[in-house]
C-alpha cells in the first residue's frame, strides 16, 4: 500500500469514527420514536374498544365499527394519511403491545429496528397459545439482537422449536 493510499485509509477510518456512533445513535432514536408511535397507536385501539363497549353491546353491522372508524378517521386527518391505513397501524400496534410486549422493549430499547418487528410478528401469527408465543418471542428475540431483519424474515416458529 502507498503512503497516499494508506493516509487516505486512516483519513477515512478517522471520519468514520465519528460517523457511526452517531448513525447508530440515529437508529436507535428512531427505534425509541417507533415504539412510542405503536403505544399510541395501541392506545387509540385500546379507546375505540372501550367506547364500542360502553356505547351499546348490542350494536351489530356497520354500527359496530363506528369508534374504530372515527379514531381512525381522526387521526388518519392529523397524520394525512388514510383511515384504513391507520385502522391497520392500530390494529397492528394493539397486537404488538398485549402479545409481543418484549419485542415491544427491545424495539424501545433501540436492540431491534421496526422491520424485525414486522418479521417477528409475521412469524408468530400462526401461533395460538401466549405461552407457546412467549416462548417464540424469547427465542427469537436474541436471534433479532445480532441479525437483520432480512435474515431474521425466513425463521418460523417451528423451526425455532424443533
Amino acid at each position: 500500500m502507498t503512503d497516499s493510499a494508506l493516509n487516505a485509509r486512516l483519513r477515512a477510518d478517522a471520519r468514520m469514527n465519528v460517523v457511526l456512533p452517531k448513525l447508530i445513535e440515529i437508529r436507535a432514536a428512531k427505534a425509541r420514536l417507533d415504539a412510542e408511535e405503536a403505544r399510541a397507536f395501541a392506545e387509540a385501539e385500546a379507546i375505540a374498544a372501550d367506547w364500542t363497549e360502553e356505547a351499546d353491546n348490542g350494536r351489530v353491522g356497520s354500527d359496530a365499527g363506528f369508534p374504530y372508524r372515527s379514531i381512525a378517521a381522526e387521526i388518519g386527518a392529523a397524520l394525512r394519511v388514510s383511515d384504513r391505513t391507520v385502522q391497520r397501524q392500530m390494529g397492528d400496534a394493539a397486537t404488538l403491545a398485549n402479545d409481543y410486549k418484549g419485542t415491544l422493549e427491545a424495539l424501545d430499547a433501540g436492540v431491534i429496528s421496526a422491520a424485525h418487528v414486522r418479521a417477528i410478528v409475521t412469524a408468530g401469527a400462526i401461533i395460538e397459545t401466549p405461552e407457546m408465543r412467549a416462548e417464540f418471542e424469547q427465542d427469537v428475540l436474541q436471534i433479532a439482537a445480532t441479525e437483520s431483519a432480512t435474515r431474521l424474515t425466513p425463521l418460523e416458529p417451528v423451526k425455532l422449536f424443533v
